[in-house]
């Protein structure tokens, strides 16, 4: 190539076009009736000094102000449909052209190392050192240029148009669309001016639509627009895009700059701020992948860097959570608020990436709340296959923060699948340390509180469904409210399902004692939990010198009214009248029996209780202030309060009505005898008294309420 004796390089269009000119005018003087056949001899003698092969053209105009060519064939890769060249004849032999008309170019740039493109670029590296032809640039004029080809995961099909000036100045309009790897860019406008001598180009992206078509669509469409600057010398390039999708919902400013040498852009990235609303925009529109379980109620920002080195595209930057909101099932007015940011690097092109979560706040703004703010430590890394590996913790925010609760698991994006183990590690509560209202404020009301507490999850989700199951250790859990104390409470219990709440059935809880108004004794409860209800299977405990028992019942969440009906077997009379403190009232024996309660609210009810003796048994009655309240009330009355103060019975029967807010109605019933009075004479007495049973229903409600708590705790339903 060295020792070839070419045309000027840079000149080599220009100088085929004087030499086809001259050998016309030359021809002119042999005779102008043959331009034609001597052109096409001019053009053959110039394409072989050229180096050119498998060119073919139709001359159809010739004469000393220009000439014009059609189906003008190049090679494999170039063709024109017409080509315009206007010049004069003294211009000509200044060697100098006035103007050069392109029209219907086709260009293949596939394959640019072969077929006319390569021989150009083998004539433009040519060494021109001996050659003396100097030729001035003409106006050139490109009339709808279609360049298309796919080379190195680049594809282009553009259609340009425009006008450069003999100093090489000009504007050319370029439209069509191109795409890289499985992007692509439809729709294209683009104006770009060359600065005189062709050293700056500058250029304008009127407008672009870009289209992801990979399989598992990382984007949904969105327009760019925006301009730069190009030295051709440096091969760099500053630029300054906007992009956005179609509703303008999503605003992204980009500034940067691209070196072509060492294949590099480098951006700033700064997204405006980003307004998700439950009946508005959702992520699902920005991208598929974005198709969250819940709709979105949040404000976010992101400011990244990007650097594109050869084929590797890196988005660096941080994402700020201004202000988000998310429902807690099953009451969708129910909302956690989230704060924070999340660090990212993510490589678009290959769909990968990692997530640092360093801290982000929980906020439930409820009264009661379901637990104090808590905060986010997480880290995430997504694959290129699709698959999201994630682990993480929540921390109590308080002066010495405290972890509550550890996550990892995976996520199939594509799939919209996942699983997630949640491990809540050792809580060991005590009076001087941690306590469950740290956590929780619907733990406010417990107080003095020892034991340990942990628990494991393993959740599983599929598109919007979310399942799983747990198991909840409890041990030795000792806890005192304003009105009980309760001593170690131990449960291993074992949740089928996560959403909606379900146990195995007849979980067990068991309790060494419960202090309060009346004392029970090793309480052992049975339940199942099924969603919104809680059944009882079986409640046992020991009281007042027996046992109470309540059979089979059902609690609902939903509602504040239960009935709920208590069995007494083999109680102490004398401890029960202890408990009802009739003044001057005690005896001896056992009752058993039941009583029907109803519980609405903080209100408790006794409807028609019945407990009657299992033997026989003593009754006594000894008040001076009944005997002076009754004095002179007659000898009926004055021989009842003698039979009374020591009454052996045989039978006994006691019937108890309640209503809220009310003492109790009780109806004794006895068959009996005083052996001091009248010789033993047998009595049957029906004796009606007004009586406080606070003390045992007080117990019965405070039980009731506690369970309460805790079941809509569990199932998320504070009230």
């Amino acid at each position: 190539m060295g020792e070839q004796k070419k045309a000027p390089a840079k000149r080599w269009g220009l100088w085929f076009v004087v030499v086809l000119c001259l050998a016309l005018v030359g021809a002119g003087v042999l005779g102008y009736v043959q331009r034609i056949e001597l052109a096409y001899w001019a053009v053959e003698k110039a394409a072989k000094e050229l180096g050119l092969k498998g060119h073919r053209l139709k001359i159809d105009h010739l004469d000393f102000t220009g000439f014009e060519l059609h189906d003008v064939h190049l090679g494999p890769d170039v063709s024109l449909k017409q080509v315009k060249v206007e010049y004069s004849f003294a211009n000509l032999l200044n060697s100098r052209i006035d103007k050069v008309i392109l029209s219907g170019v086709v260009m293949d740039v596939s394959a640019p190392d072969t077929g006319f493109l390569g021989q150009l670029q083998t004539l433009l590296q040519g060494n021109t050192a001996g050659s003396k032809t100097q030729i001035s640039p003409p106006e050139i004029i490109i009339n709808d240029m279609v360049i298309t080809g796919r080379h190195e995961n680049i594809s282009l099909d553009i259609q340009v148009s425009g006008k450069v000036s003999p100093d090489l100045s000009g504007e050319l309009l370029v439209k069509g669309k191109g795409g890289y790897q499985a992007f692509e860019v439809q729709d294209i406008s683009l104006d770009i001016s060359l600065m005189k001598d062709a050293e700056t180009v500058l250029f304008r992206v009127e407008k672009a639509r870009f289209l992801d078509r990979q399989k598992d669509m990382l984007l949904r469409p969105f327009m760019v627009t925006g301009d730069g600057r190009f030295q051709v010398a440096e091969q760099k390039a500053v630029f300054s895009l906007n992009i956005s999708d179609k509703d303008q919902a999503v605003v992204v400013d980009m500034e940067g700059q691209a070196d072509l040498v060492n294949r590099l852009v480098q951006a700033n990235v700064k997204v405006a701020d980003i307004t998700f609303s439950p009946t508005g925009l959702q992520p699902d529109v920005l991208s598929p992948l974005a198709n969250l379980p819940q709709k979105l109620d949040a404000t976010l920002g992101l400011s990244a860097q990007l650097n594109w080195q050869d084929e590797v595209a890196k988005l660096t930057g941080d994402l700020a959570i201004k202000q988000a909101r998310f429902a807690i099932p099953p009451q969708k007015e129910r909302t956690v608020e989230i704060a924070g940011g999340i660090g990212f690097t993510l490589f678009p092109l290959t769909q990968s990436g990692t997530l640092d979560v360093t801290k982000l706040s929980l906020h439930h703004q409820a009264t009661p709340a379901l637990f104090h703010p808590l905060y986010i430590q997480s880290k995430a890394r997504l694959h290129e296959d699709g698959q999201l590996s994630f682990e993480g913790a929540v921390m109590l925010d308080q002066s010495t923060p405290v972890r509550i609760l550890t996550g990892k698991g995976d996520y199939d994006v594509p799939a919209r699948r996942g699983q997630m183990d949640v491990r809540v590690p050792v809580l060991d509560f005590s009076p001087a340390g941690l306590k469950p209202s740290h956590i929780s404020p619907l733990f406010a009301l417990l107080s003095r509180v020892s034991g340990k507490f942990s628990a494991f999850s393993r959740l599983d989700v599929v598109g919007e469904q979310l399942s799983g199951w747990a198991d909840i250790s409890v041990a030795k859990m000792s806890f005192e409210t304003d009105t009980v104390q309760v001593r170690d409470l131990t449960t291993d219990l074992v949740i089928d399902n996560i959403w909606p709440l379900r146990t195995k059935p007849k979980q067990v809880v068991t309790v060494g004692e419960v202090d309060s108004a009346v004392q029970l004794a090793h309480p052992r409860l049975v339940f199942t939990l099924e969603g919104q209800k809680f059944h009882i299977d079986d409640f046992q405990t020991g009281i007042m010198g027996g046992t109470a028992h309540i059979g089979h019942t059902v609690f609902e969440t939903d509602t504040d009214s239960h009935d709920v009906v208590l069995g007494l077997k083999k109680i102490e009379l004398g401890q029960l009248f202890r408990l009802i403190a009739l003044d001057g009232l005690s005896g001896t024996g056992q009752l058993s029996g039941q009583l029907p309660i109803r519980l609405k609210g903080q209100e408790i009810n006794v409807q028609d209780g019945l407990l009657e003796s299992s033997g026989g048994g003593t009754l006594h009655f000894e008040s001076q202030k009944a005997r002076q309240a009754l004095a002179g009330a007659g000898e009926q009355v004055e021989l009842l309060l003698n039979v009374l103060t020591n009454f052996h019975y045989e039978r006994l029967s006691l019937r108890i009505n309640q209503r809220a807010g009310q003492n109790a109605i009780l109806n004794l019933k006895i068959e009996g005898k005083n052996p001091e009075v009248m010789n033993a004479r047998p009595f049957n007495l029906n004796i009606n008294l007004e009586a406080n049973l606070d003390r045992i229903l007080g117990t019965v409600l405070e039980g009731y309420r506690l369970s309460d708590r805790a079941i809509r705790a569990t199932v998320g339903d504070e009230q």
